[in-house]
């Protein structure tokens, strides 16, 4: 397979019923908090871990509504069963919090996957998203699923609101991949300003040799506010294909009122 392919097509999108999940995974991922202090390094501190969640493709059931705005599909790639996109806001306000709905086609034009993740999976959901910064959603494929051509996003739920004076601001840095015979674990130092949130979201984001998408892992964070930095893991739970990288770690604080699940120990 041809982990390839830019999109160039804005979708028009449907606002709809939805619902919120609690990070990405491909296959059964959990999600992990806090490893570490300032400095950066590692420690021996416990991690506070979600339970396993579900990743079997369906339909969803959104229903249609309005019509909204992108988001910009930016890259996309399949590989080990998890078919990647990573998207744009190109709107010029805030995606506090949109479900989507990922489509691949076979060459034939038929659909392969088509789903907005079951009630509380985590595969199809946007949250804290400000203009032009990018976020990445996963379908999960069957293991008889034929090769995917071309990809399609849509939202079924939408809410934005306008730019304000002082948006919340989380920068990674630091990212490492350290790859296991069973396990794909990606570190990185998150650094909070601004009005965040009690919790983070945040995106590994690995690539294959042509520098598309391959792999998406992703995890909530808990106790976050303006100033703390703490370094995270972000654990796979499987292994990865040699020739992947680690190309960023992207996140962003999660809106007041959206459901993070059960908060950890700090």
């Amino acid at each position: 397979m041809s982990a390839n392919k830019l999109s160039q097509s804005r979708w028009l999108l449907y606002v709809g019923a939805g619902c919120i999940a609690t990070g990405l995974v491909a296959g059964p991922l959990l999600m992990s908090g806090m490893i570490g202090g300032d400095d950066g390094s590692d420690s021996d501190d416990p991690v506070p871990t979600a339970a396993p969640v579900p990743a079997t493709p369906t339909d969803g059931g959104a229903t249609a509504g309005t019509a909204g705005v992108g988001p910009e599909v930016v890259s996309w790639g399949q590989k080990g069963r998890q078919l990647a996109v990573v998207l744009r806001n190109d709107s010029d306000q805030v995606l506090d919090e949109a479900r989507v709905r990922i489509t691949g086609r076979n060459a034939a034009g038929r659909p392969v996957v088509s789903t907005t993740g079951p009630e509380n999976d985590v595969c199809c959901t946007v949250f804290g998203l400000p203009p032009g910064e990018e976020f990445a959603v996963y379908a999960p494929l069957g293991p008889a699923a034929a090769e995917v051509t071309d990809v399609a996003v849509e939202y079924v739920s939408t809410d934005f609101r306008p730019v304000r004076e002082e948006e919340p601001r989380v920068v990674a840095r630091k990212g490492k991949l350290k790859r296991t015979a069973d396990n794909a674990v990606v570190t990185a130092t998150l650094s909070a300003a601004g009005p965040v949130g009690d919790y983070v979201a945040a995106q590994a984001i690995l690539v294959d040799a042509d520098g598309d998408v391959a792999q998406v892992i992703s995890g909530r964070y808990w106790c976050y506010e303006p100033g703390t930095r703490r370094r995270i893991r972000l654990e796979l739970y499987r292994s990865v294909p040699a020739d992947l990288r680690l190309d960023r770690v992207i996140a962003h604080s999660i809106p007041d009122g959206v459901p993070a699940g059960p908060k950890g120990r700090c």
